[in-house]
């Protein structure tokens, strides 16, 4: 260990700056609100935790958080896949550079700016549901919850396999084709095993982030609790900060059984291809038993992100969208005078603090893990 440190001496400086601050911005806010959990007085007292573990209520809450966590993680992975196949495989030219920046787009925007235009929308007096096609559906619950999670999070997946997909090696999609096998076939056995790190990894973060997610199950969950909602009203509405915590303990349970399931699932590695000689081979194409369905879920998943971000432009120049839809320019007063340009600012103010903290950070990690052998790297 020492000698390595001696050897590295640039890499050592980076691996203590680097520790210093995951111990200040992850490592002490845990410890803290691990302490809050099981200290009271200078005394233990896990009585947040055995709350949440022995009230039925609870139970259920941390039952409706994981089962919209799985179902989340899945739906936007094969959501997001089936995107990247298709822009990758079957469109070509302006018609994929178009989808590509629509399957983008809910990456880019407010995701509770999907919640309200959803309501907009399908909800029970939605231009869609009530004014087009009279019909009285409610959105609020798991169902209309999942709605807006998948398309929120496909963009990860989106990012994540598009890449993934472009770096396959065609030859071995050929030589499959030689060998007989269908097109969709090979995408079973051949493509899909190449892409298992991809599926984990988008997985564990969509699971994640669905989890973490507060506006959305705030807007749109209706009766569905989750615990992201439930610790921010322990706080806001009943003041309780030691059952927040227990909630929010409770929150990070599943997040790392996700993420060493992962890690079990896929290994350290990754699955590469590795050949003598660059590829020659020619990107293969679907059959249309396969391409079409593609092309149907590309096709409505953009019409539905369209739809949803054009209700919100729509909403901002209206009265209220769907029920008094008079032209009016009073939103856009309000956001720029008193408390509106005060939130403007101190969101735009955290985010360009944020974003190069963040950026440096994770780059930093990332060359401390992958680039160098400083002893612990896996820690970090």
């Amino acid at each position: 260990m020492i000698t390595t440190l001696r050897r590295e001496p640039a890499a050592a400086t980076l691996a203590v700056v680097a520790a210093v601050g995951l111990a200040l911005l992850i490592g002490y806010p845990l410890y803290s609100v691990l302490q809050e959990a099981v200290l009271s007085e200078g005394g233990f007292d896990p009585t947040p935790l055995t709350r949440v573990i022995t009230n039925p209520v609870t139970r259920q809450i941390v039952l409706n958080t994981i089962v919209m966590g799985t179902l989340t993680g899945i739906g936007a992975t094969l959501l997001g896949f089936a995107l990247a196949l298709t822009t990758a495989r079957i469109v070509r030219g302006r018609s994929r550079t178009a989808l590509h920046y629509i399957a983008m787009l809910p990456l880019i925007a407010p995701p509770f700016a999907l919640a309200l235009s959803t309501i907009f929308l399908f909800g029970r007096q939605g231009l869609v549901t009530r004014q087009l096609l009279g019909l009285e559906i409610s959105p609020y619950g798991l169902g209309g919850l999942l709605f807006v999670q998948i398309i929120t999070f496909s963009p990860v997946a989106y990012l994540i396999f598009d890449s993934l997909v472009r770096q396959l090696d065609p030859s071995l999609e050929e030589a499959a084709l030689d060998l007989g096998a269908s097109r969709a076939r090979i995408l079973r056995t051949v493509i899909i095993p190449l892409l298992r790190p991809g599926f984990a990894g988008a997985f564990l973060i969509i699971f994640v982030e669905s989890l973490a997610d507060l506006a959305n199950p705030l807007l749109i969950g209706g009766d569905y609790n989750v615990l992201a909602s439930s610790v921010f009203l322990a706080i806001i509405g009943e003041y309780d900060t030691r059952k927040a915590v227990g909630f929010a303990v409770v929150l990070l349970i599943p997040s790392l059984i996700a993420f060493f399931a992962q890690r079990l699932w896929v290994g350290e590695g990754s699955v590469v291809t590795v050949t003598g000689k660059p590829s020659s081979g020619r990107v293969q194409g679907f059959d249309p038993a396969v391409r079409l369905p593609l092309l149907a879920v590309t096709l409505v998943t953009a019409v539905l992100v369209l739809s949803l971000y054009a209700a919100v432009i729509a909403g901002a120049f209206t009265k209220l969208l769907g029920i008094n839809n008079t032209l009016t320019l009073d939103n856009f007063r309000f956001v720029l005078q008193g408390i509106g340009t005060r939130a403007m600012t101190d969101t735009t103010l955290l985010s360009a603090m944020a974003a190069p903290i963040a950026g440096f950070s994770g780059l930093l990690v990332a060359y401390l893990v992958v680039r160098t052998k400083i002893p612990g790297r896996a820690v970090f």
